[in-house]
């Protein structure tokens, strides 16, 4: 039931990304062949997906951290009743802003 919840969680997760007109699905793990993120399809951003009560943030952005390696590591998450949301460095997030506003 778990594991069917987080395939339910990326789904909905990349129906979002996917309605702003960006290419992400799910990241399928075969054996033997290994992709990083829980969502793929934007290249320089790694993409986590927590569908969980408890909110454990601090560890879901450690986490995320050490596997990202030079991508932006991005924790996407939601509890029942919530919206999704999204947790990244501030400095990632200034980064990303200033690149909107053509200021980079």
């Amino acid at each position: 039931m778990e594991r069917s919840k987080g395939v339910r969680g990326e789904n909905e997760a990349a129906g979002i990304f996917r309605a702003h007109g960006l290419p992400v699905d799910r990241t399928v793990q075969n054996s033997g062949f290994y992709l990083r993120g829980d969502l793929t399809g934007l290249d320089g951003y790694f993409l986590s997906v927590k569908r969980q009560e408890v909110l454990r943030l601090p560890q879901w952005t450690r986490e995320a951290e050490s596997e990202a390696g030079d991508a932006v590591p991005i924790v996407c998450y939601r509890s029942n009743g919530e919206p999704w949301r999204a947790s990244l460095s501030l400095d990632a997030l200034a980064g990303l802003i200033a690149a909107a506003r053509g200021n980079e």
